[in-house]
């Protein structure tokens, strides 16, 4: 049986999703652990964090989605002086 290898999310490669054309419908990368850069339509990017919880009731695990913060609102631009809201730190 093979492991599952995580595809880790670097700087370098979230703005390389940041430079690509909007897509036209929401689109989700992930890193394989449960971490997500949401891509909008309108240009803006987000981390998104799913997790699961069971309390004491439930006879299922529950998954909730948390969201982290932006990492680039629609209006700014990819150069050299970007600084994202949150980083991937």
């Amino acid at each position: 049986m093979t492991r599952r290898q995580d595809y880790r999310l670097t700087d370098a490669g979230a703005k390389a999703i940041a430079k690509q054309p909007t897509p036209t419908k929401v689109t989700r990368h992930g890193d394989g652990n449960n971490l997500y850069l949401i891509q909008h339509p309108n240009g803006s990017l987000f981390w998104q964090m799913t997790y699961r919880y069971q309390s004491d009731k439930d006879l299922k695990p529950k998954q909730k989605t948390y969201q982290i913060g932006i990492y680039k609102p629609a209006k700014q631009s990819i150069d050299s002086t970007f600084k994202p809201e949150v980083s991937l730190k």
